[in-house]
């Protein structure tokens, strides 16, 4: 049942959407449309009662980000030669809103998993969860250092040789620290905030950094991070009041990886970082991307439309379709316009406007909002999906550069066969314990019995 608030909420949304669209269509400046998507971002937040983990919060914050970080910095004084145009912004607040109207401001009752009351209702097992997860990100901190051992002496110069080449130990590490970013999850959230974590993610998140620092791979260190704040947010030992803060640090973290990413791999930084401020080095640094790859789109119109619906049913389908080669959308938009340059990723808001133009953007984030959706209602059942959810958000946060597929493969082959193979492996580990616990007690009480035997005949002798 929706209640009158939430109604509310909704009326609130649609009318700030229209505000916005709006907005877009009357003004030519750039300016005005950044601010009208933003507002829409600001009302979602504000709703959603600055809970991290709530959809309309991240969700929002992260998609207005990417699709507007190139427009600011087109008004910043950026030159490029693809310029900008009204749709931009546009199909952008259309997306958006889709999003948010799917999802609903509705929130969950409970933000916290009491792993004792969930699926772990012994602390014995509770226990046994925490020594066998520490015992399971040692064993891949271990595979990661070696993995990026070896791809340091590779005398790689570029992050683009790693993926053509598809050399095996980078493959390794890039899986494996996905791997580590799922598990360290799953365990912040079984310690919740009454147990100490020890040293183990702090050795996990160095491996991490030293992975995307050898590799220029940020998104690894990037995932990891934010993984990790909405895990400890999650389990009550990041309050609100300090999320400010925690956005700051991650600001400038963005900007120092950003202008250090090839240093370890061929000891060049990025010089033209020097000559801008902080905020222009952040946009830049990987969110501008896909709003110029959205132009880029525009730009050309024959891409309207150019795909069709089928593209959506490929890429929830594309975790399951192993062996066969299926159309990837991101590799045809570089191999059409940058073939022979460097990966410019792609964009999911280019993916629905491929697929159907206005109406395939509604569609595809409709999809998206169901999944979205799906995972955070879920979330509050037990540990294992509130972990599955927070992975979500990192892997959905980072698709708004990529694509459907880039979604359900990664959540698929991470996340699902990551906790289904724990889950599985727990489950015999408990199972071995109990019949051993069994036959020690009748092995036990086979002696007692024959000593008390022993003694009566004693006795009676």
């Amino acid at each position: 049942m929706i209640n009158k608030k939430d109604v509310l909420h909704i009326i609130t949304i649609l009318i700030t959407s229209l505000f916005a669209v709006i907005t877009t269509l009357t003004t030519s400046n750039p300016v005005f449309h950044v601010i009208a998507l933003w507002i829409l971002v600001l009302v979602a937040i504000f709703i959603s009662k600055f809970d991290l983990l709530h959809p309309y919060f991240w969700f929002s914050s992260f998609f207005a980000l990417y699709s507007s970080a190139y427009t600011i910095i087109l008004v910043q004084g950026f030159q490029t030669n693809t310029g900008y145009s009204y749709e931009n912004t546009l199909l952008s607040i259309i997306a958006l809103t889709t999003v948010l109207l799917t999802i609903g401001p509705k929130k969950n009752e409970s933000k916290e998993i009491d792993s004792e009351k969930s699926s772990c209702p012994k602390t014995s097992n509770l226990n046994v969860d925490r020594r066998l997860l520490r015992n399971v990100l040692f064993i891949l901190f271990v595979i990661l250092v070696i993995s990026v051992t070896i791809v340091s002496r590779l005398g790689i110069q570029s992050k683009s040789e790693f993926i053509s080449n598809s050399y095996f130990s980078f493959r390794v590490a890039t899986y494996t620290v996905r791997y580590i970013t799922l598990f360290c999850c799953l365990y912040l959230v079984i310690c919740g905030k009454r147990f100490k974590y020890g040293p183990i993610i702090l050795l996990c998140g160095i491996a991490v950094l030293f992975f995307s620092l050898f590799t220029a791979e940020r998104d690894g260190i990037f995932r990891f991070l934010l993984v990790v704040v909405c895990a400890m947010f999650a389990t009550q030992r990041i309050k609100r009041k300090t999320l400010p803060i925690v956005i700051g640090i991650s600001m400038v973290a963005v900007v120092m990886l950003s202008y250090l990413k090839y240093f370890f791999v061929n000891g060049s930084v990025r010089v033209g970082y020097n000559d801008h401020g902080i905020i222009y080095n952040f946009l830049n640094s990987d969110f501008a991307a896909a709003g110029e790859n959205m132009q880029v789109l525009l730009n050309n119109p024959w891409t309207k439309s150019f795909n069709n619906y089928f593209l959506i049913l490929t890429d929830l389908l594309s975790p399951f379709t192993i062996g066969f080669s299926t159309f990837n959308i991101g590799v045809w938009f570089n191999d059409t316009f940058y073939y022979g340059k460097s990966s410019r990723a792609f964009t999911l808001l280019g993916e629905g406007y491929v697929i159907g133009g206005y109406l395939g953007v509604i569609v595809l984030f409709f999809v998206v909002g169901i999944l979205v959706g799906t995972m955070y209602k879920k979330s509050i059942k037990n540990e294992y999906w509130l972990t599955a959810y927070i992975f979500t958000i990192a892997t959905v946060a980072s698709s708004f550069r990529g694509t459907l597929s880039s979604i359900t493969v990664t959540l698929v082959k991470i996340a699902v066969v990551g906790l289904v193979g724990y889950i599985f492996y727990k489950t015999l580990l408990l199972r071995r314990q109990r019949t051993q616990q069994a036959f020690d007690v009748v092995r036990y009480g086979i002696k007692v019995s024959k000593g008390i035997e022993n003694k009566s005949y004693t006795k009676k002798a």
